[in-house]
């Protein structure tokens, strides 16, 4: 439904969009050649830092063909290249929200669609819960216990 909703409103401005349904290894090879204009995913956060989303999708060209981004601002992916490796907190998240702002905001090269929501629920009796930054619990539950 969410696809059929993206076409619907992109009608409304003049594009025309096909929904293609793949097998996953068709959708692998073809988001991994480059030749998909487009497909919805999801994305976690392995560590808590701006680079693990902006350089894991727009570091290099070959990352952007992989994703089927293809996004070809050169000068762009030179800049994500050098903000990995500024020292300054202040100036590197500045460096990353100027980033964010040109890829999402002024090129459109990437849409969030979406954030989930994790939802926990966890009884008066459970000590040691604690969900993660990244918003997933700790699956292992060793350090849970029973009151």
């Amino acid at each position: 439904m969410t696809l059929q909703v993206i076409k619907d409103q992109l009608s409304q401005v003049g594009i025309t969009a096909d929904i293609k349904t793949y097998d996953e290894s068709t959708w692998l090879d073809t988001r991994n050649s480059g030749e998909m204009g487009s497909y919805t995913s999801t994305w976690s956060a392995d560590y808590n830092d701006p680079d693990n989303f902006i350089y894991a999708f727009f570091g290099n060209e070959e990352k952007t063909k992989m994703r089927s981004l293809n996004y070809p601002d050169q000068s762009v992916m030179e800049r994500i290249q050098k903000a990995r490796s500024i020292v300054n907190e202040d100036e590197r998240i500045a460096e990353y929200n100027d980033l964010e702002e040109k890829l999402i905001h002024e090129d459109a090269a990437w849409v969030p669609l979406l954030s989930e929501e994790h939802l926990f629920a966890v009884g008066d009796k459970v000590e040691g819960f604690a969900p993660a930054w990244n918003g997933f619990s700790d699956i292992s539950f060793y350090n849970i216990s029973i009151k």
